[in-house]
C-alpha cells in the first residue's frame, strides 16, 4: 500500500482546478485594464491626424568657395642614407647614441687602421727615394748637358786647327815646287793635316756621344718622375684607405638603430652600420586620379598650396607642391605626386599616413549646402526640401564635396531650404514642422 496522503487520481484532480484558477484570473485582469495609448487619434471624419515631424533646414548658399582635392598621404624622409664602411676591418669606436640627431660631417664611427696607417709610413719612404732618384737624375742630365757644350766647343777648335794645318800643307806644297822646302817638310805637312783630320773625327764621335749620353739622362729622368708620380698616387690611395677608416655622417637627420656594435668585423661596401633619415624639410607623398593631372601641372608653377593633417588630430601643417611624376600608374590610374614640409617641428614622422589636402583654385558664385543634407537614394543624390510645410523629395548632382559642404551643380537655386537634421522617417509630402517654429 502506498505512504502518500492523496493517490494518483486525487493528485491529478487538483492540479486541473490550480490551471483552471490560474487561466480565469489572466483574462479577468486583462479584461479590466484600459486602451493603450495610439501616436494617430481618430478625426471626426473617421481620418487621422498625423504628427509633424521636426526637422531643422539650411539655405543653399551662394558664396566664393576653393577648389580642393583630398587624398591619402605617406610621410618619406627627404633624403636616406645607409652609412656603410668602405674598407674591410674591425668596428673600435662608436661616437653617438642610436636615435640621436647627427650633423652632416660629424664623426660617427672608427675602425681599426693599424694597417693602413704602416701602409702610409711605407709609400711615404718610397715617394722619399722617388724624389732623390728625380735629383740624381737632374744632375746627371746637368753633367751630360755641359759635356756636350765641351765637346762642340773641342770640335770647333780642332775645326780652326785643321783649316791652319791645311792652309800651310797648301803653302808647303807651293813652295816645294819652287824648291824653297824640302820633300821632307812637306811630308810633314801633310801627316800633320792627316792628324788634324782625325783629331775632328774624334771630336765629332764625342759630341755625338755627349749627345746620346744627355738622351740617356732625359729617359732616365723621366722613369725617375713617373716613378715618383706612380709612388705618390700610391700614398694618395693609402692616405684614403686610412681617411675611410673615419666614418662621418653624409647628412644631417636622425639616426635609426645601431645596427653593428663595436667589436664586431665589417666588410667593405657591404655592412650597413646606421641608417639616417633627413626628417625636416620632409616629403609628403599622394596620389591622385590622373584626370586631375593636367589641373596640377597648370596649377603647380604658382607655388602650389597643400595642407597635411595627421589623422585623428586638428593641427594642420602647410607644405608646398615640388614634384609630379613623369608617368601614370596604369595598374592604379593615378599620378604620383610630392610636397615639401618644413618640419620643424618633427611632428611628421616617416612613415604616417596624412589626410591631404590641395587647393587649386576658387570657384566663384558656387551653389553649396551642408553635407549632411545629403542623403541616398537608388537613382542617385537627393536631399529633402521643404514645401507648405512638407517634405519634398529633390534629386540633385553634386560636384564635389569639402570642408563639410556639398557643392550642387545641379537640382537646387539659390536660398532653397534643405533639410540637415531629422531626414530619418521622411517621406514625399509628409508633414514637417522646422526647428524653431519656423515654417516653410
Amino acid at each position: 500500500m502506498s505512504n502518500s496522503k492523496f493517490s494518483q487520481p486525487k493528485r491529478i484532480l487538483l492540479v486541473s482546478l490550480l490551471l483552471c484558477a490560474a487561466v480565469g484570473g489572466y483574462y479577468f485582469t486583462r479584461s479590466h485594464q484600459p486602451p493603450a495609448a495610439s501616436a494617430q487619434t481618430e478625426k471626426p471624419g473617421g481620418g487621422r491626424n498625423v504628427r509633424a515631424a521636426l526637422v531643422k533646414t539650411s539655405p543653399v548658399l551662394v558664396s566664393n568657395l576653393p577648389i580642393t582635392l583630398d587624398a591619402i598621404g605617406n610621410v618619406e624622409a627627404l633624403e636616406t642614407v645607409s652609412v656603410q664602411s668602405q674598407m674591410t676591418g674591425q668596428l673600435k669606436r662608436v661616437y653617438f647614441t642610436q636615435g640621436d640627431y647627427v650633423k652632416q660631417g660629424q664623426l660617427l664611427f672608427d675602425i681599426d687602421a693599424r694597417l693602413q696607417g704602416a701602409s702610409v709610413n711605407q709609400m711615404n719612404s718610397l715617394v722619399a727615394r722617388s724624389k732623390a732618384n728625380i735629383q740624381q737624375a737632374r744632375a746627371a742630365l746637368a753633367r751630360s748637358s755641359t759635356q756636350i757644350a765641351v765637346a762642340e766647343a773641342n770640335l770647333k777648335r780642332d775645326l780652326a786647327q785643321r783649316d791652319f794645318v791645311a792652309a800651310e800643307t797648301a803653302r808647303s806644297k807651293s813652295l816645294l815646287d819652287k824648291k824653297y822646302v824640302s820633300p821632307e817638310e812637306y811630308d810633314q805637312a801633310k801627316t800633320n793635316l792627316t792628324t788634324a783630320n782625325a783629331t775632328i773625327e774624334a771630336a765629332r764621335a764625342a759630341l755625338v756621344n755627349a749627345r746620346a749620353q744627355v738622351e740617356a739622362d732625359k729617359a732616365a729622368l723621366q722613369t725617375a718622375i713617373s716613378s715618383a708620380n706612380a709612388d705618390q698616387a700610391s700614398l694618395e690611395a693609402a692616405r684614403i684607405e686610412l681617411g675611410f677608416t673615419k666614418i662621418y655622417a653624409p647628412i644631417s637627420g636622425k639616426t635609426g638603430p645601431l645596427l653593428i656594435n663595436a667589436g664586431n668585423s665589417v666588410q667593405a661596401n657591404a655592412s650597413v652600420l646606421v641608417n639616417i633619415k633627413k626628417i625636416s624639410p620632409i616629403f609628403v607623398d599622394f596620389s591622385v586620379p590622373e584626370k586631375h593631372l593636367k589641373a596640377f601641372q597648370q596649377a603647380m608653377p604658382n607655388k602650389l598650396s597643400v595642407t597635411a593633417k595627421l589623422q585623428g588630430e586638428s593641427q594642420t601643417h602647410t607644405g608646398q607642391l615640388v614634384f609630379i611624376d613623369n608617368a601614370v600608374n596604369k595598374s592604379t590610374g593615378t599620378v604620383l605626386l610630392k610636397s615639401r614640409f618644413l618640419n620643424e617641428g618633427g611632428q611628421l614622422w616617416p612613415g604616417q599616413f596624412v589626410n591631404v589636402t590641395v587647393q587649386l583654385g576658387i570657384q566663384q558664385k558656387a551653389l553649396s549646402i551642408p553635407a549632411p543634407a545629403l542623403q541616398k537614394g537608388p537613382e542617385g543624390d537627393f536631399v529633402y526640401t521643404v514645401v507648405d510645410g512638407k517634405a519634398q523629395v529633390q534629386p540633385v548632382v553634386v560636384e564635389r564635396i569639402a570642408d563639410g559642404r556639398a557643392v550642387i551643380a545641379k537640382g537646387l537655386s539659390a536660398g532653397q531650404a534643405v533639410v540637415i537634421e531629422g531626414q530619418l522617417g521622411l517621406a514625399p509630402d509628409a508633414p514637417v514642422e522646422v526647428a524653431g517654429g519656423e515654417k516653410s
